[in-house]
């Protein structure tokens, strides 16, 4: 059985296919395709083309060479470039529906170079289902698209809505890599957070992992998480009785003394001293001395965040 035929349960609706070439650009096949259960390809492929695709059920695994490895879950959109060799599909034994199309022209590759389509964020998470693979529907559904002028229209309508979904990830513009590891990295302060694994989950390895968090944000991911647990702390302080000792523990800290001095290297102030001031409203504090947080870890070592 060749990857293009069917497999059982597996049902196929070709919106479009078409080879009209224009100076704009051309969408060269579109379809939908429900529960295939093709399975990532290996070794990996060069698709020659542009390629979208967006899972609609299901769930599975994207791959390629640029060292991204990421769980794919309905609502993501899998953006494949023609010189980057991926593998993706449903995970074994499972299954997963989406809506694709090829294309390529000028017009995308001049997307690429202003960084719209970006290799280096290949999946884009974009909820509802329901919206966006109706939108998607109705631009790919065009009976007109065999003719030079109908290529046209798709092709524009494909760029807008592109920079529609590309822009519109509900994080200012936030790529969903970041989403992911900084929701991972403010979340479950009791326990240990080893960065390998968050990178894992952004679909990065470790090494690119850093290098683009620390671009994107002004800070290495261990100063982002250990900057989430003193904000943390400072609401413990004030909000709550709750002793430090059991505020060490909830922010994951060794003992009392561990909690208290990696306070006091942060705020240049004891926590019981932060706590005491703070309820009284006087907050030992002075706004003209707090730095930005790049700054203010200049010099830090890797043990200045355990």
């Amino acid at each position: 059985m060749t990857e293009s035929e069917p497999m059982d349960g597996e049902e196929t609706r070709l919106f479009l296919g078409s080879m009209t070439p224009t100076p704009l650009g051309r969408v060269q096949v579109a379809g939908y395709i429900q529960n295939t259960w093709r399975r990532c390809t290996w070794p990996m492929r060069l698709l020659g083309i542009y390629a979208i695709v967006y899972v609609t059920d299901g769930t599975g695994r994207f791959r390629d060479a640029l060292d991204h490895d990421q769980e794919i879950l309905p609502g993501d959109l899998i953006v494949l470039f023609p010189d980057v060799a991926h593998s993706y599909g449903p995970k074994p034994g499972g299954h997963w529906s989406e809506v694709y199309a090829h294309f390529d022209g000028p017009a995308f590759e001049l997307w690429r170079q202003a960084g719209l389509l970006d290799p280096a964020m290949p999946v884009h998470r974009m909820l509802p289902v329901e919206r966006w693979q109706g939108e998607l529907e109705a631009v790919l559904k065009n009976g007109q698209a065999n003719t030079e002028a109908g290529q046209m229209i798709m092709a524009s309508r494909l760029l807008a809505l592109l920079t529609q979904m590309l822009t519109a990830n509900g994080s200012g513009g936030q790529p969903q890599w970041l989403q992911t590891a900084c929701a991972l990295l403010n979340a479950d302060f009791n326990q240990p957070c080893p960065l390998e694994n968050i990178a894992q989950a952004a679909g990065l390895t470790y090494h690119t992992f850093r290098r683009l968090f620390e671009q994107a944000t002004g800070l290495a991911p261990a100063q982002y998480r250990f900057a989430r647990r003193m904000e943390a702390a400072f609401s413990l302080l004030l909000m709550t009785q709750l002793p430090l000792r059991d505020i060490a523990e909830r922010l994951n800290f060794n003992d009392e003394s561990h909690f208290s001095n990696r306070f006091q290297w942060y705020t240049g102030v004891r926590p019981s001293r932060y706590r005491h001031e703070g309820r009284r409203g006087s907050l030992p504090l002075p706004a003209d001395s707090m730095k930005p947080e790049n700054a203010l870890f200049a010099g830090s070592t890797p043990e200045d965040f355990e």
